[in-house]
């Protein structure tokens, strides 16, 4: 009877547990009174059927408690899996290799693969061509002496999609060791509207130096031009009052 109780910990819900835990304890009880009947020895049966219903309430619990772990995991895996598949930010995981182990879908759609085409390959796939050689001595310096980081700071970052083309990016890496196996997450966010932003700023305000440059080389030219016909003005003046006197 107490295999049935402990094989409901895999069948969902704690009501086949309890109908388990209730039986048991029913059957129990009736082959105690029959075992009873039968022998004669009151106290004794009564002891062993007390400590059976003991023990089968005892292992009731334990699969309760099981069931309660079980749905613990289940809710924060669910969790974790929304929060990986719904991110906006592209989202890789690697082993301690390079190797590339797990995509969500941002990335997926990021780089134009599908995680099959991704899953298993080396993370430097996914990098301009003249840089990937450069990278893997970098990434085996940071399995060396990992951390939670930004990749490249100072640095403009580059990623190659399917189609080779490549865009900027911001890259933030993270580790964690599990079963005594090194895996690294790097969270990409393609910054390529931003760069254009800055670009059409940092062009606006280039323009707007000139023509601030402009406006003063003009201004200071109509300045001199007034000063000259001030200064003609004035003469004029001098030369009829003169004329005047004379």
């Amino acid at each position: 009877m107490l295999i049935i109780i402990v094989l409901t910990a895999f069948v969902p819900g704690t009501r086949p547990t309890l109908l388990a835990g209730v039986i048991s304890m029913i059957v129990m009880t009736c082959l105690a009174i029959y075992l009873e009947a039968g022998s004669g020895n009151g106290m004794k049966g009564l002891l062993s059927q007390t400590y059976s219903l003991l023990v089968i309430i005892f292992v009731v619990g334990i699969v309760f408690l099981l069931k309660k772990l079980q749905r613990q995991f289940a809710y924060e895996k669910a969790h974790m899996t929304s929060l990986f598949e719904n991110a906006t930010e592209g989202i890789l995981l690697t082993d301690k290799t390079g190797k590339i182990v797990l995509v969500n879908p941002a990335a997926e759609k990021m780089f134009g693969y599908d995680r099959t085409e991704l899953i298993g390959e080396f993370v430097e796939k996914l990098m301009p061509w003249h840089f990937a050689d450069k990278h893997v001595h970098l990434r085996q310096g940071f399995y060396t002496h990992p951390g939670n980081r930004t990749m490249g700071t100072g640095r403009d970052l580059f990623a190659t999609r399917k189609d080779k083309s490549e865009f900027p990016v911001e890259i933030s890496l993270s580790h964690y060791l599990q079963n005594n196996e090194s895996f690294v997450i790097a969270f990409i966010v393609d910054i390529t509207t931003r760069k254009e932003i800055e670009k059409n700023l940092l062009r606006q305000k280039i323009e707007l130096e000139k023509s601030v440059q402009i406006s003063a080389a003009l201004i200071l030219s109509w300045k001199e031009k007034l000063k000259n016909v001030h200064r003609s003005s004035k003469r004029r003046c001098l030369n009829w009052s003169n004329r005047r006197e004379n």
